[in-house]
């Protein structure tokens, strides 16, 4: 018996340790199974642009606007004619909870919109009970104090928009069984908001179909309002931004918006409808609200519901979290259909310049540039004045193995620098030996030896386990401040960078022929990786180069922040050349549209006299072949017409001549005209004529005589 239990011992100890094995793995399976769907959700997404090709490309529409430019003229930069009919516009409105976005879309697009349509559900489109926020006579269950606090907080704050504000409710959303999809919900919120939409409209208005959150610019509506031409379905490209308009996201992601023209088969629709979509149109706030209960309500109660997958994303602290950082508050993947867009927008979203360093945010001073301009006109345009004294500048660099980026900055900067200061030591910063590259090489730069100061350094330590490699660069950055006490004097400009980080030529040219800036000012530079193929976007390590003027015995060489001015960007000089041109490019456009406004006006009077004129004509030829006249009337008509503007023939016209189709003054005043087949009359006429004939040449022969009596020149 001893011996039957001592042999099952193991066998129990076995099968507890599965059992236990079992459960375990179990137990395990049960917590991670969220874990498992996210992994699979992940997987999708990351995988996405080899399983899933991306939507057929859109025709882009460039939008151009500025002041100054009428309907006509923004119409023709468009390709697109001015419109001649008066046409409404309405703006259809999904509202749940944004009332900030809703106040921003009404007070942007007010002056352009006819209609405001806002249609709110007391449920959302998962299922569940909400409030008629702006229901005008609030939701039944909230009475008394409520109630006002209700009215006080939502539809009061509109009762300015109350004159193109049109409000409505939907009570038709339905309790979703569990399973079932909430676009359900969504697509009976749209159907509704057709009938709606049928009241106001007429065929021919422009209706505006986006979220609450996808606002166009009054720019873009006014556009469409005053043109025709462009597609019945013209979708908007909207500048996309998170959490508010603090945290830029991309200008490719949102497109849903879109501008139809009204008719009888209009459906309200938020996917793509045509290839058409206008640039720079607007702006799409995503998750833009004030409270962290309102993310909290978006996130449980939109469509996209499903994309909770865990319980801790609902977190306050959580959520509050993400926001700061840039993050997704799903923990989800960028939805791209190319691997190059997965790596660009992988990762929290870039804070902007204002967030980037702790303290006093940056005063960002714009660079400009163009050839076309001097030195004084530069110096006036960034607000400085032109240097009246000469400075020297010095450029500091500290060197370990970058021969061709010196090479590069040396000729970059060679125009306006005096002395490019290279120090290079014999360890690393970790405190490692290594070789005086530069010293070697020298001959190589025999060609800057007019204006290269090259110093060596020996006093780097050999670092201690654990000691900080920052304690020999701080060796090395104290050794220059004694190199360059030896070259500069007050007032001098001293470039302070690492010799990666190579200022323009244009920008060191403009601190040199300018006063007036700040004593400390850093420089925003270009984030190159690798090569000057790889461009990098908001890297915070470009903005630790500065440019210093020399105080003696304050100058201090340091690589970071050294003030709380920064020298924008130098390829700005290129916008503002170009915007100059642009600008020159337009004025001679405009002058061009003026002189063919001017020459259509020209045109349209003469086609408008011309076609009035021929449409006489006819007039006078139909009534003519309706009621015809006869010649002996013709001819007494021609003889008024001859009398009432005093026309005759000259004197020596005699009867049979062809040049004259008139009657003389004789035959006027006597009203002969109408007896001309009488020979009696004839023969008088006649004789009348050659008396004036006779007194005709008397006349000559005496203005003859009197001609050779006085001649020319005589008195």
């Amino acid at each position: 018996m001893n011996g039957k239990r001592t042999k099952m011992l193991p066998k129990l100890r076995t099968l507890k340790i599965t059992f236990l094995l079992i459960m375990s793995l179990s137990l395990l399976c049960i917590y991670n199974w969220t874990s498992t769907k996210i992994a699979v959700r992940d997987l999708i997404y990351l995988t996405r642009p080899i399983w899933d090709g991306s939507q057929q490309v859109f025709t882009i529409v460039p939008h151009y606007y500025t002041d100054g430019l009428n309907g006509s003229q923004l119409c023709h930069f468009h390709g697109w004619q001015k419109r001649t009919n008066t046409v409404q516009v309405i703006d259809t409105i999904i509202f749940s909870i944004e009332l900030d976005l809703l106040e921003i879309r009404i007070k942007e697009l007010w002056p352009f919109v006819d209609h405001f349509i806002v249609l709110e559900a007391d449920k959302t489109f998962t299922g569940r009970q909400k409030r008629l926020l702006l229901n005008e006579k609030a939701d039944k269950t909230f009475t008394g104090r409520q109630k006002r606090l209700l009215l006080n907080e939502s539809l009061r704050n509109f009762l300015w928009a109350k004159e193109k504000l049109r409000y409505h409710s939907y009570t038709g959303l339905e309790a979703l069984k569990p399973g079932e999809n909430p676009f359900k919900n969504e697509g009976q919120m749209r159907g509704y908001l057709d009938q709606v939409v049928s009241k106001y409209a007429k065929t021919g208005d422009i209706i505006i179909c986006s979220d609450v959150d996808e606002i166009p610019s009054e720019e873009t509506v006014q556009l469409l309002r005053d043109c025709t031409g462009f597609s019945n379905n013209m979708h908007l490209q909207l500048n996309m931004y998170l959490y508010s308009f603090e945290y830029f996201y991309s200008t490719d992601d949102s497109w849903r918006a879109h501008i139809s023209i009204y008719d009888n088969n209009f459906h309200y629709r938020h996917g793509r409808l045509s290839d058409h979509l206008l640039a720079d149109a607007g702006w799409h706030c995503s998750f833009c609200f004030r409270n962290i209960s309102d993310f909290i309500f978006k996130m449980t109660s939109y469509s996209h519901n499903d994309r909770v997958m865990d319980e801790k994303l609902l977190l306050k602290e959580e959520i509050q979290k993400k926001i700061c950082n840039g993050e997704d508050v799903y923990d989800m993947y960028p939805e791209v259909y190319s691997f190059r867009e997965l790596v660009l927008k992988f990762g929290a979203i870039p804070k902007p310049v204002w967030d980037k360093y702790k303290g006093k945010p940056f005063t960002i001073l714009p660079h400009y540039y163009s050839e076309e301009l001097n030195s004084s006109q530069l110096c006036h345009l960034h607000g400085w004045q032109k240097r009246t004294n000469t400075v020297q500048v010095i450029d500091t660099i500290i060197f370990s193995v970058e021969l061709d980026l010196l090479e590069i900055r040396i000729k970059e900067l060679w125009p306006f620098v005096d002395h490019f200061i290279v120090l290079e030591a014999d360890k690393t910063f970790t405190g490692k030996q290594k070789k005086l590259y530069l010293n070697e090489r020298l001959e190589d730069f025999s060609w800057a030896k007019e204006k290269l100061r090259y110093h060596s350094y020996s006093g780097l330590k050999v670092l201690k386990p654990g000691e900080n490699p920052f304690r020999n660069e701080g060796l090395m950055r104290a050794f220059l401040n004694q190199i360059v006490s030896k070259y500069a004097k007050t007032g001098d400009i001293i470039i302070c960078s690492d010799v990666d980080e190579i200022p323009s030529v244009q920008t060191v040219q403009l601190v040199k022929e300018c006063d007036g800036y700040p004593e400390n000012m850093n420089l925003l530079l270009k984030m190159y990786l690798y090569s000057f193929e790889w461009f990098l976007v908001d890297e915070e390590e470009s903005r630790s180069a500065h440019i210093s003027l020399y105080r003696q015995n304050q100058f201090r060489y340091t690589h970071g922040r050294t003030s709380n001015y920064i020298l924008a960007d130098a390829e700005q000089e290129d916008v503002h050349k170009s915007m100059c041109e642009l600008r020159e490019e337009v004025d001679k456009h405009d002058q061009q549209i003026r002189q063919l406004q001017k020459n259509l006006k020209e045109a349209e009077h003469i086609l408008s006299t011309a076609i009035y004129q021929a449409k006489h004509k006819l007039q006078i030829i139909s009534k003519a072949t309706t009621q015809p006249m006869q010649s002996e009337e013709l001819i007494r008509y021609a003889h008024k017409i001859s009398a009432a503007h005093s026309v005759s023939a000259p004197y020596n016209w005699e009867i049979g001549d062809q040049r004259r189709p008139y009657p003389t003054d004789v035959e006027m005043r006597s009203g002969l005209l109408a007896n001309a087949s009488d020979p009696t009359t004839m023969s008088n006429i006649i004789a009348q004529q050659s008396h004036q004939m006779n007194n005709y040449g008397s006349g000559a022969q005496t203005a003859q005589q009197q001609q050779q009596d006085y001649p020319a020149g005589g008195s």
